[in-house]
């Protein structure tokens, strides 16, 4: 299945248990956007993974909804999947404490190569349109690509 820290090796294992859509031929303008939008208000929504989107070449893909399960988000965080909210509670329990008392033990690791630095643009050339960025809603200043979002809201009174 290849490197477990690889994500397409995680894609390949979520699309095992069922929580992984292919979505072809969508297009960025918007309807990326929606489609992920209303998939997520879904009572079960699986990740959806976009591929031969409007005006890219195929391979091109945007992955959303990635930890909108619990099954997804337990195995991003590479605890026992679990099916339900609470599960995913329990088993969440204790850990960021346990996480970060480990923290210390765990060195960074320098490389001088990896396939991230495969694809290099530099001046003149770089072009952030190279990849199928969506315009996510309509009122939007532009297309970006997320990483994942939160809103923070308050009463106004």
């Amino acid at each position: 299945m290849g490197d477990p820290l690889d994500l397409r090796a995680w894609l390949e294992t979520i699309r095992k248990l069922g929580e992984l859509r292919d979505v072809r031929g969508a297009d960025w303008n918007l309807e990326l956007g929606a489609i992920s939008e209303l998939n997520v208000k879904k009572d079960a929504p699986p990740a959806l993974l976009f591929d031969e989107i409007a005006g890219y070449p195929r391979g091109f893909r945007v992955l959303t909804c990635s930890t909108s399960s619990p099954a997804r988000l337990s195995s991003i965080l590479r605890l026992p999947v679990q099916k339900t909210h609470k599960g995913l509670v329990e088993a969440l329990r204790g850990k960021p404490a346990e996480w970060q008392k480990h923290a210390a033990q765990y060195d960074p690791v320098v490389v001088t190569k990896g396939p991230i630095q495969e694809n290099i643009q530099k001046d003149s050339k770089i072009d952030v349109l190279k990849f199928p960025s969506p315009l996510w809603h309509e009122m939007d200043g532009g297309r970006y690509i997320g990483t994942g979002c939160s809103v923070v809201t308050r009463d106004l009174d």
